[in-house]
């Protein structure tokens, strides 16, 4: 029987592909189906309804693997694809223009299960009868995966040459056994060797003597691990001359892991080698330099954090390395320092500013100097902060010799404030005595004797004004002169003011004066002893002069050290008091009438307030009319003058 009678048959069957019970016609579809399923390229067939008549084993693997499912015969399109809506429409076109009488091949490549993909050659032919007519159509299909993977890896080799010999940098490939196989063109250019030559055993001929120990031990452990390495060495030129180049070795790795060949490139860094040397030469005669200077030089990373210290740092300070850039400088300041100093630093990190502090720094023997510490920030070209560099300059000297001059300098200018106070004030109270002792002479010359007597008494009042402006100009000139500060003493409180009423007795007994100490807590202070005796004398004598007439004076002294370490003395009385809204600007000022009932003056309070201030005291009044006035005495104990 024919392939065209078997053909007629088939058509006979319908669309629902009943097989006839014929015998011979089962023999020669067993015989086909046999012909068929022994071909290892896919083969199928469909009638004019889109049902498959026949499909061979080849096929029916391949169409798992596209669509996920199981082709049969007898299964439609629409079936065979339910899983590939996608593929349906492009099948149904190819199948139907072969029905329509085209013969035509396609090509047609997908990925299968591993993702690999795959080329087909689909080839479509339609299937006639005897009399001509198309009662199906047929589909061959050739494997063409390893012919086009051939000729796209060909592809893929001349482009990595053409990219290998227009790139700037020497490109090598070699195999297994180490040997070159492939060589760019700038090697050839830059060693003005042949390629040829290169390949063979040229290579190792332009690395330089002292670089091949180096370069064979990284050739061995790479060749060992497989792990991609990187080597700088010097490559002998055309000229003569040797560069420097970084190379990097890379394994290709095929399927698996397998290494198949090896491939390199050498970048020419003759240039950046030669600027890092020169900065790193740059950068140890600078570390020689910043070890020899007697600052103490240190670095920090952008952030703050401690990156470098000089020896000097360790040698003054006794820390360790790792005590010093873990926050160390810290350690090594005054507590009383590193409160502004840690302000003024973070200042400087925020703003980029350059940061300059006069702090304290302990030395290794725990005994402190002063230091000027400064920092000033490197930057890149686009102005970002990429350290810090810094000193600290033993200023210790030139602070105690500064501190020295403005305590003088200010010294100066109180001297010079109170003499303008008082050359205003002494002329004032000079002249007014002086003109009235020449107007009393005058006058002795022309009255008649009995009258004499009285204007000999003026004359005195004249005399004791002019004496008592005269001794207080002496006590501000002594008081200038600070000779009694050559001698600092322990002092006990109450024993000076036993002292001062013992002097003032008299005075006391006429006042019918009495001291009640109450509160009595601090009695000790290092202090000179002329200014707190006459610091004490000049208030209870102030007391005593400005008493109410009629009424005996008491006195309330108390004591105590306050919270910021002076010694507090409160001397509260119970005179007349003062109008201090009216009186305060006059209080202490010298030669000032306060009672206006009196005509007494002096420089007593002025005199107690210079040498309360002097050392960094203060003195404070409460007081009103009739009712009494406190000073409270804050005084500031003496250091001991080395």
């Amino acid at each position: 029987m024919s392939m065209e009678m078997i053909y007629n048959k088939v058509k006979t069957g319908g669309a629902a592909f009943q097989m006839q019970e014929n015998q011979e016609l089962n023999q020669y579809l067993t015989w086909l189906s046999g012909i068929l399923n022994s071909s290892g390229d896919p083969i199928a067939a469909i009638d004019n309804s889109f049902r498959f008549v026949a499909c061979n084993k080849a096929f029916q693997k391949e169409f798992f693997s596209v669509s996920g499912n199981n082709v049969e015969v007898g299964m439609s399109l629409e079936e065979a694809y339910s899983n590939r809506p996608d593929l349906l429409s492009k099948a149904f076109a190819h199948w139907k223009r072969s029905l329509e009488g085209a013969e035509f091949a396609i090509g047609w490549e997908y990925p299968d299960k591993k993702k690999d993909v795959k080329h087909l050659r689909c080839n479509y032919n339609s299937i006639r009868n005897t009399r001509g007519e198309i009662i199906g159509a047929s589909l061959f299909a050739q494997k063409v995966t390893e012919p086009i993977q051939s000729k796209k890896e060909t592809e893929q080799v001349q482009e990595f040459v053409l990219l290998a010999n227009s790139m700037p940098e020497i490109v090598w490939s070699s195999g297994l056994d180490g040997k070159n196989e492939f060589i760019n063109t700038k090697a050839t250019e830059y060693s003005g060797l042949p390629k040829d030559e290169l390949l063979k055993d040229g290579w190792e001929r332009i690395v330089h003597p002292e670089d091949l120990k180096n370069f064979y031990a990284h050739l061995q452990a790479f060749k060992k691990d497989d792990k991609p390495f990187e080597i700088e060495y010097r490559l002998l030129r055309h000229d003569g001359s040797y560069r420097w180049f970084m190379a990097r070795t890379v394994p290709l790795l095929f399927e698996g892991g397998k290494v198949i060949k090896y491939l390199g490139s050498a970048i020419d860094i003759h240039e950046q080698k030669l600027l890092v040397e020169k900065l790193e030469q740059k950068a140890k005669e600078l570390q020689q330099i910043t070890e020899a200077i007697p600052q103490l030089v240190w670095t920090t990373e952008p952030d703050g954090r401690d990156s470098y210290f000089n020896r000097r740092w360790y040698e003054y300070t006794g820390l360790s390395m790792e005590e010093s850039r873990s926050n160390g400088w810290l350690l090594a300041l005054h507590p009383e320092d590193i409160d502004k100093t840690e302000r003024l630093w973070e200042q400087s990190l925020i703003t980029g500013e350059p940061f300059h502090n006069e702090y304290r720094c302990r030395k290794f023997d725990g005994t402190f100097r002063w230091f000027m510490a400064r920092a000033v920030p490197l930057k890149d070209d686009q102005g970002n902060i990429i350290r810090w560099f810094g000193t600290c300059t033993d200023s210790h000297d030139q602070k105690l010799q500064r501190d020295e001059l403005n305590r003088k300098n200010q010294k100066l200018f109180q001297i010079n404030h109170y003499l303008d106070e008082f050359v205003h004030a002494v002329a004032h109270d000079l002249r007014s005595p002086v003109a009235g002792l020449k107007l009393s002479f005058e006058l002795l010359t022309q009255v008649e004797e009995q009258k004499k007597a009285k204007i000999m008494t003026g004359c005195q009042t004249y005399l004791e004004r002019l004496d008592n402006t005269l001794q207080g100009l002496v006590q501000l000139i002594e008081v200038q002169e600070d000779t009694s500060l050559t001698h600092r003493e322990q002092l006990d409180l109450r024993q000076m003011i036993d002292q001062v009423v013992n002097d003032l007795q008299e005075k006391f007994q006429a006042a019918g004066a009495s001291i009640e100490f109450s509160n009595f807590e601090w009695n000790i202070i290092r202090y000179p002893k002329p200014y707190l005796y006459n610091i004490l004398r000049n208030i209870i004598k102030y007391a005593l002069r400005f008493r109410h007439p009629n009424q005996k004076l008491g006195f309330k002294i108390s004591s105590k050290l306050d919270k910021n370490g002076f010694l507090l003395i409160q001397v509260k009385e119970n005179g007349p008091g003062i109008d201090l809204h009216k009186e305060m600007k006059n209080l202490f000022k010298p030669f000032s009438h306060i009672n206006r009932g009196s005509d007494r003056q002096g420089m007593g309070l002025a005199i107690v307030k210079h040498m309360v201030e002097k050392n960094g005291g203060k003195i404070e009044v409460k007081s009103s009319k009739g009712e009494g006035t406190r000073f409270r005495i804050f005084l500031k104990e003496y250091a001991v003058k080395e």
